[in-house]
Parts: structure tokens; sequence; C-alpha cells
């Protein structure tokens, strides 16, 4: 079985990686960079022309001359510990790919030589985690294709949407979601969820930790399911019942607002008060045994006290 992993170039989404490769030995890690390419760059200048005609000049220019300074207060919002949580959570203080694991770093995952890349290797499974959104002509050169996102969906689809859970005071809510890629954002069938422990002294960032493990554990028992010749099964997501939040809709001041309530000892009491006190159904993937071989992968919604 031939498996490409898309992902981010960040800790916990390299752990993600090394985890599969070490199991099943990915044919291709394909590293997400990031960087502004001339047609990104061209629509950025389109979009700041008519920002400029809708908001004015002078509200333009203060934005610029204040994003560099808003950048460095962004460096500051994150606090401490992260790689003690990579050594508590991910059991390693340094996440990283093994040396021997066939990569290819890129600035987009949609770039064209990744897609000659897939060409050439002719993938049985893509599996995604923290890139931007894959386009159809990189989902298509697999029969499958599979996401890791960091929320319940359809509950919680798109960006922070562990802050936007904890913002909304429902940590009982808060989860991980493998899932097909499809058009809509975050919203293909789902294969499995699941929600982690949260503790009264968690962070953001641990918490996603642990969302990272998780989902790196259902992605394990499938491919596990498959490799075996067994089927897997998905469940549709009705969008209706939640919400999509977009990027822009974080913004510096609630990430900061968030890092200082849960400083402060917030969660605690957001765990003994949630907003939401009942859990909302999620779709746990239970893989097949050996004493039932003609049972695929199955799923069934369940709805928690």
């Amino acid at each position: 079985m031939k498996i490409v992993c898309l992902v981010g170039d960040y800790a916990p989404l390299l752990y993600f990686a090394r985890r599969i490769h070490e199991r099943l030995s990915v044919s291709l890690v394909v590293v997400e960079r990031g960087g502004a390419e001339p047609e990104a760059r061209a629509s950025r200048a389109r979009r700041l022309y008519w920002k400029w005609r809708k908001r004015g000049a002078r509200r333009v220019l203060a934005d610029l001359i204040n994003r560099p300074a808003a950048r460095k207060r962004r460096s500051r919002l994150y606090p401490p510990g992260y790689r003690d949580d990579y050594e508590r959570i991910l059991d390693d203080r340094h996440p990283a790919l093994a040396p021997d694991t066939p990569r290819l770093v890129v600035r987009s995952v949609n770039d064209p030589e990744v897609r000659e890349q897939l060409n050439e290797i002719g993938p049985d499974v893509l599996l995604d985690h923290g890139t931007d959104l894959v386009k159809s002509h990189i989902v298509e050169t697999a029969p499958l294709a599979l996401n890791l996102h960091w929320g319940l969906s359809p509950y919680y689809r798109g960006s922070d949407c562990t802050e936007w859970a904890l913002l909304n005071h429902d940590p009982y809510n808060v989860g991980v979601t493998v899932h097909k890629l499809a058009k809509s954002i975050d919203g293909g069938e789902v294969l499995g969820q699941a929600r982690p422990p949260i503790e009264p002294g968690d962070t953001v960032h641990s918490i996603n930790m642990k969302l990272t493990k998780l989902g790196t554990e259902i992605m394990l028992d499938a491919l596990a399911e498959l490799a075996a010749g067994r089927e897997l099964a998905f469940h549709w997501q009705d969008r209706a019942l939640g919400l999509l939040y977009r990027s822009e809709y974080m913004t510096l001041k609630q990430r900061k607002l968030l890092n200082r309530s849960l400083a402060e000892g917030q969660l605690s009491r957001m765990l003994e008060r949630p907003s939401r006190k009942k859990r909302l159904p999620i779709v746990e993937f239970t893989p097949s045994t050996e004493a039932q071989p003609c049972c695929a992968a199955r799923l069934r919604t369940t709805c928690l006290p």
C-alpha cells in the first residue's frame, strides 16, 4: 500500500508523519513550508487595492505599518513549555521526521511539482494534517484522501476550532475528526472522532498535541484495516449542525484573551460550568477484530452523557 502524507512544517504535524512512516513506511512526505507564489502576491495586491478603495488610504497604511509590531506581539502570546508538551504527550522532546523518510519540501501542497510526484508514485492513500486547503487536482491522485482535523465536525469546522470551543466555554466538545477530504472545508464524510482528556492545567497547545496523538491512532487503525483488505465505513455529516470558523475570525485580541484566561485558571471553571453541558454526538471508529473477519471498520454514533 502506497501512502503519501501531506503535512505542515510544525512539530506535531511532523510527529504524525513520522508515526505513520514508522508503522507502514510511507512513499513520500510532502512538507509545506508556506511562502508567496507570484500569483498569490498578485492576488494580495488586488485585495489591497480594493481594500484601499473601500476603507481609505489612511486606515490601510496604518494596518501595513502596525503589521510587524503585531507579529512581535503574536510571538509572545504562546505560553512556554511547548517542548515539555512534546515530551509529556507525544513522548518526544523534538518531534521530527526520521532521516530515512522520503520527503519533498514545497511552498504549497498544491504546487505542480507535488502533482507530478504523486502521479509518478500513484498513491493508494493520501493523509493530510495541518496544510492549506488541498485542491482537487491533488486529491484526485489517490482513491482515498483523509484529513486529520483539530475539531469535532460538523460542530466546529475550519481554523482554530480548539480555541473557538474554549472561547465558547464548551470544553467537552473539543475533539479531533478524521474525515475524507472534500470540496467543503472539513465537510467530508467522517471516519472517526475522539475527545481528549482535558485537565485544568492544559493550554491550547497541549490540547492540540493530545488531538494529534488521538487522530494519529485513528489513522493507524484505519490503515491497518486497509492493509488487511477490509473496507472502511464513513458517516455523512450534516454541516448545518455547526459553524465554519475561518482563520480571519480569530483576532489577536481574542487569542490573547483566551491565553490569559487559561493562565489564570479559567479552564477548571469551564469544566465545572460549561456553557453546553451535553456532549454532542460523535462518530467512534472501531477496528474489526480477528474474531469477526467479515466485519468492516464499524462506525457508531454515540451521545455521551
